[in-house]
């Protein structure tokens, strides 16, 4: 995938993306061809437009992508600190013939350094917005302490997220507001984790804490595993927990290795082997759904009050 940074101008979508949409019918109803406006220079310097997808009704009248990031782009000088932005590396990526654009932004001045006993990491925060014209994705924005990103949409980290599906009725200033003051929310994130930090966790609190938050199911991947004879078990269960124990085992056996795990668990394969997935399609779904997953337990009464036990902090 090509990528594009324009250090003098960085935080306008390149002239190689702010090309004209143009929408006209199929000869299937509600179908249309979505085309851009694209130079021609062997139609004596005239242009045409060249079609990029086929698109439904929710489609058929979107803004350009110029449009779309000027909106992007405003709400964050309006938010956040202009030395802050003067230094963030800004990236440009199309995939789909222009019909996806990602802004991958790095704020390397924004960033929180964690500590647990002789270990120290470091969270820096990056924000990526994707928008897709042609409905491949829907509208994207994930802000946090991201390590790794791929067009797919595949991601490593710690990190928050916005998404709203692509309708006639989308508003990207509405999208915009919900991103919101991305400094504020990954500096109040971060000084939460640090307090995970503090709270000790034995493995039968850690294992309790697994079992309410996925109950037990009946799906065949998850046969009972026996743990030391002592604690059994669901497949999913179990591989949470092995996430857990090798988090532990560098940032010690507290409320922010546990979190890790969630969020390792949410962005990363599973440690073990399954069977081949041939679709990247379908590897892509399971691992957004298993994101979605997550969220809703970050964000659930099992969790909160947990984390109220042993804090006495609400999220």
């Amino acid at each position: 995938m090509q990528e594009t940074t324009n250090h003098h101008d960085k935080w306008n979508v390149p002239d190689e993306y702010a090309f004209n949409l143009d929408v006209i019918e199929t000869q299937v109803p509600n179908k249309y061809y979505l085309r851009k406006l694209v130079p021609d220079y062997t139609d004596n310097g005239l242009s045409k437009y060249e079609p990029i997808a086929v698109v439904g009704s929710g489609l058929s009248n979107p803004i350009n992508h110029k449009e779309y990031f000027s909106v992007i782009r405003d709400n964050l000088f309006t938010n956040m600190d202009s030395f802050e932005l003067s230094q963030a590396l800004v990236t440009w990526k199309p995939s789909n013939n222009g019909a996806v654009l990602i802004l991958d932004i790095n704020f390397p001045t924004i960033s929180q350094t964690f500590k647990w006993e002789d270990s120290t990491w470091k969270k820096s925060l990056r924000t990526i917005i994707v928008r897709s014209l042609d409905g491949t994705f829907s509208n994207v924005a994930l802000h946090g302490d991201i390590d790794w990103f791929c067009s797919n949409t595949l991601i490593r980290g710690d990190f928050q997220s916005v998404k709203v599906k692509n309708s006639k009725n989308f508003s990207v200033e509405n999208f915009a507001d919900k991103i919101g003051n991305v400094t504020n929310q990954f500096h109040n994130q971060c000084e939460l984790e640090k307090e995970y930090t503090k709270v000790y966790l034995t493995d039968s609190s850690v294992r309790n804490l697994i079992k309410d938050i996925f109950p037990d199911t009946t799906n065949d991947e998850d046969v009972e595993l026996e743990k030391e004879g002592t604690f059994i078990l669901k497949r999913k269960q179990q591989e949470i927990f092995d996430l857990y124990q090798q988090e532990s085992s560098e940032r010690g056996d507290t409320l922010y290795s546990f979190m890790s795990a969630l969020t390792r668990y949410s962005t990363h394969k599973p440690l073990r082997k399954t069977k081949q997935i041939q679709s990247w399609n379908t590897n892509n779904s399971k691992l957004h759904k298993r994101e979605i997953q997550i969220q809703r337990i970050l964000q659930g009464d099992v969790w909160k009050d947990f984390v109220q036990q042993k804090i006495g902090v609400m999220q």
